[in-house]
């Protein structure tokens, strides 16, 4: 798992579906969460529009997405930090956690 690109989205727009998928593991079981959430980037401790993600049918990855409806509650020409984190509590030798990020900025809608 790295950074992922960044996006821009039109506010009020769905994102596109992001695979947010473990490097080294092709399925994954029951063990393994993914938590969705947006900071603001000018204020990291401000945590929004978190939930929990759910797999593909195939189990390979986790589809991470934003509604039009949350993305019309974002604030227009804003920036913010958009984060997937990644755990597995019964993962040996040790726990896995991980969170990946990418920059999101909300456009003005125009019309």
């Amino acid at each position: 798992m790295a950074k992922r690109s960044d996006y821009t989205i039109m506010k009020g727009d769905s994102s596109p579906l992001i695979k947010v998928k473990v490097s080294g593991v092709s399925t994954l079981t029951g063990d393994w969460t993914c938590n969705q959430y947006l900071v603001l980037a000018s204020d990291p401790s401000t945590q929004i529009a978190a939930k929990t993600l759910s797999k593909n049918s195939g189990n390979q990855y986790f589809e991470g997405y934003l509604t039009a409806a949350e993305t019309n509650a974002l604030v227009e020409e804003t920036e913010y930090i958009w984060v997937w984190q990644v755990q597995n509590a019964a993962y040996t030798p040790f726990a896995f956690s991980q969170k990946v990020t990418a920059t999101l900025k909300i456009k003005r809608k125009f019309g």
